[in-house]
Formats: structure tokens, C-alpha cells, sequence
């Protein structure tokens, strides 16, 4: 699981979507 790589891609779409 490579969810390290992944995490700041999600964490960017979490804090639009959160503030959208």
C-alpha cells in the first residue's frame, strides 16, 4: 500500500472539499 504517496494528493482534495 503505497498510501504515503497518495496522502497529499488526498489531503489536498479533503481540505478543498472541506472548504468548498
Amino acid at each position: 500500500m503505497q498510501s504515503w504517496a497518495v496522502s497529499p494528493a488526498i489531503l489536498d482534495f479533503l481540505l478543498t472539499e472541506l472548504v468548498n
